[in-house]
């Protein structure tokens, strides 16, 4: 509670997580959702992961 200053929306300053997908889940078929990949995902606002190009 009361944490608005720093979580809740992206913005400068606040902690953030987020995954970047390479596709949106809402736009691909239900049997194609599984075949999604993560190609970025953040944690406090630093990178933890990032996809290797093969």
């Amino acid at each position: 509670a009361f944490q608005e200053a720093e979580i809740g929306s992206i913005e400068p300053g606040k902690a953030g997580d987020l995954v970047i997908l390479s596709e949106d889940p809402c736009a691909v078929a239900p049997d194609k959702i599984g075949k999604i990949s993560i190609e970025m995902t953040f944690v406090d606002g630093g990178i933890v992961f990032k996809r290797q190009e093969s």
